[in-house]
């Protein structure tokens, strides 16, 4: 009838996927030296019911969406990663001294 594999093997296939997947993404979790960077935004849906049934009404579905990128780990840094620094520049309270003309210098207009 048709040359398409059947549903029970295409789902055995895709369980079998998903736990290599996630076997992979455990182990680079745990491996200190991969870097990642997690992008976060917070993502709105308005469920508009087109059947006016009893019960049913229109609602906003607030939710976070979330996006993960591997960096190479071999053209970075790895000092910025370092918060003993971040601690000394947030204890010396730097930023109460910061006025518009200071940032103003700070910034690179040519640039």
């Amino acid at each position: 009838m048709g040359t398409l594999p059947s549903y029970t093997s295409i789902l055995r296939v895709m369980c079998a996927l998903l736990d290599h997947e996630a076997a992979v993404t455990l182990a680079h979790g745990q491996d200190p030296n991969t870097i990642g960077i997690f992008c976060l935004d917070n993502v709105q849906n308005y469920l508009l019911q087109r059947d006016s049934a009893i019960g049913q009404e229109n609602k906003l579905n607030i939710g976070l969406a979330a996006t993960y990128y591997e960096v190479d780990s071999s053209s970075l840094d790895q000092s910025v990663f370092d918060l003993s620094r971040q601690q000394v520049g947030s204890d010396s309270n730097l930023w109460k001294s910061l006025t518009v003309e200071k940032f103003q210098k700070l910034l690179d207009h040519a640039y």
